[in-house]
């Protein structure tokens, strides 16, 4: 028969999730609804309640905060989670990881020999030596903790994939924006305009225009920040100076500046494709590292095995 001996660690987990529980249950949750998920919200409330507080900076400007916000506005997840919300979520995960790889280990081996009763076979050769109880444990890892480790490379995947899909059209507002102006419209109608019509950048001029028509100097600091590190700045600087300079000249500024919009695009979907590749090769060197980590299996299994023994 394999050996029970973790089912003694059965009564520590149930006492640790009733401690947590009851922790939670003995303080007040807030209802507060800063986003349109109600479970984001969920989690943005318990943020604020122990043990979750724990582990978040309360100071909103901490370089922690701010990175991890920056982050998710980039990957255009700002109104639906943040900072405090996705710590929140990334400790549930985790403890719910733990507690499913605690709940296998005490598990596992019962099973087997309730299996091996019933099948009327030994526990040895329904599952093999303890090499194979490893390779589940480990798996069992890779299956409950693995997640919550992937909540920051998920948004940062996002977020790249956003910044492609903003790029790629910047050579279509461009000449947008020329159309308008040689059409004899004004700042006042490109900005009205930009904003009612459906593109990737409608959202953006939608705001903007709402600040233009309060004051125009904002407006244009405004597009100055979204459009910063992109060659559509130069448009921004044109457009802000408009009235100041002949109309002719002015234009012929933006014709130039076309040019360049569409070779900063073009560099742009190459250095994304060539991310592509480079995940493409990554994934063809799986099997490769698939054998590396068999390799390196009976060093974890020594571990696991160490572990045991200690306990």
């Amino acid at each position: 028969m394999v050996d029970i001996g973790y089912l003694y660690i059965l009564p520590l987990v149930a006492g640790s999730v009733y401690l947590l529980f009851k922790l939670l249950l003995s303080q007040n949750l807030g209802r507060k609804r800063p986003f349109d998920n109600e479970y984001t919200n969920l989690f943005y409330n318990l943020a604020d309640v122990a043990p979750f507080k724990w582990f978040i900076e309360e100071n909103p400007k901490h370089i922690k905060a701010l990175t991890m916000n920056h982050l998710i506005k980039e990957a255009s997840l700002d109104k639906t989670l943040d900072y405090k919300s996705a710590t929140a979520l990334q400790f549930i995960l985790l403890f719910v990881g733990v507690l499913g790889f605690l709940l296998i280990n005490i598990a596992l081996e019962p099973i087997i020999n309730v299996f091996s009763f019933l099948l009327n076979l030994d526990a040895a050769d329904l599952i093999g030596d303890l090499s194979t109880m490893n390779q589940i444990r480990i798996v069992a890892v890779v299956i409950f903790v693995i997640p919550a480790l992937l909540i920051k490379p998920y948004l940062k995947q996002k977020a790249k994939k956003n910044e492609i899909s903003f790029i790629k059209d910047l050579p279509l507002l461009q000449l947008f924006i020329i159309l308008m102006l040689k059409s004899d419209r004004t700042i006042n109608e490109v900005m009205y305009v930009s904003s009612t019509t459906k593109s990737t950048y409608q959202r953006t001029f939608q705001q903007a225009y709402l600040i233009y028509l309060r004051n125009p100097e904002e407006a244009f600091d405004y597009l100055e920040e979204v459009f910063d590190g992109t060659r559509l700045i130069d448009t921004v600087y044109t457009l802000r100076d408009f009235p100041e300079y002949d109309k002719a000249e002015s234009i012929q500024a933006l014709e130039n500046n076309q040019e360049e919009i569409e070779e900063f695009t073009k560099q742009a979907r190459k250095k994304a494709e060539a991310g592509k590749n480079m995940m493409a090769t990554v994934s063809m060197t799986f099997p490769f590292l698939a054998v590396l980590a068999l390799g390196a299996a009976p060093l974890a299994y020594w571990a696991l095995g160490m572990i045991s023994t200690s306990i």
